[in-house]
């Protein structure tokens, strides 16, 4: 028995516990391969993934940027790529709103009608103006020369009025004396009467002088005035020809270029048409 049991013990029963530990551990040793690649090939991807983006505060990065812009501007209506995305030559990128140009075209059209409208009108108004234009520089001419002869008639009238008022400052000069001498000899009188030198009648012919020179200083007075009125008036006659003349003469112009000035706007008109 004894031996027996040895023997079991020996050969029997450890057999089948011998024979499964290599099967554990090939497992295990497989389980751990995989585990090491998995783990090689997470770390792997790790570093990709972190290994484009720096965590440092002093990183530098070489790049390429590209500017585009549009040959012409508009509101933008649709874009057709998205932020990052690779285009090729050739690939509409966004699409600008049309309808201010054409807007601007329909503005254009306008404008040439307009122009081209104008042109047939100036072309048709040419005899016209040409006519109205002889008619207005004769009117002009002839008007020039009225006002020039009414200018010097009161430039004539001007120096009438000044011969006139200073004849009447002369008359009040003269008055003037004629009143002082009286009054003097009014003054001396009286004392002659006051003394029964002279008599009465005298004195009062001496006293009726002084007022009639006194009247008379004030009609001469008064005739100053009015020469003074006359002289105010000529001289405003006179600027009134000078405007006058300054307006015909601005008309004479203006007749004499207009035939270049409808040339100007015919030639405006045509280019405006042209282009």
């Amino acid at each position: 028995m004894a031996d027996g049991a040895v023997e079991e013990k020996k050969t029997g029963a450890p057999l089948p516990r011998l024979a499964g530990k290599p099967r554990r551990r090939t497992a295990r040793l497989i389980f751990l391969v995989i585990f090491l690649l998995a783990a090689a090939a997470a770390g792997y991807y790790a570093w990709q993934y972190f290994g484009s983006y720096e965590s440092t505060d002093d990183a530098q990065i070489d790049g390429h940027i590209n500017s585009i812009s549009a040959r012409i501007s508009g509101q933008v209506s649709e874009v057709l790529v998205d932020d990052q995305q690779v285009v090729k030559k050739g690939d509409v990128l966004v699409k600008i709103d049309p309808r201010d140009y054409a807007v601007a075209v329909a503005k254009s059209q306008a404008d040439l009608a307009e122009a081209q409208a104008t042109l047939e009108s100036s072309r048709t108004d040419v005899p016209i103006t040409s006519t109205n234009t002889d008619s207005t520089l004769q009117t002009a001419r002839s008007l020039r020369a009225d006002v020039g002869a009414g200018l010097t008639a009161a430039r004539r009238q001007l120096g009438a009025a000044q011969a006139r008022l200073e004849t009447a400052n002369a008359q009040v000069h003269e008055a003037e004396a004629n009143y002082k001498k009286a009054s003097d000899d009014v003054t001396r009188y009286r004392q002659l009467v006051a003394k029964d030198e002279i008599s009465q009648q005298i004195y009062d012919q001496a006293a009726q002088t002084a007022a009639a020179a006194k009247a008379t200083i004030d009609a001469r007075t008064a005739s100053v005035n009015e020469a003074r009125q006359n002289v105010d008036v000529a001289q405003a006659a006179i600027l009134q020809a000078e405007a006058k003349i300054e307006q015909a003469e601005a008309s004479i112009r203006a007749a004499m270029t207009a035939p270049q000035q409808i040339a100007v706007s015919q030639a405006r008109a045509r280019s405006s048409a042209a282009s």
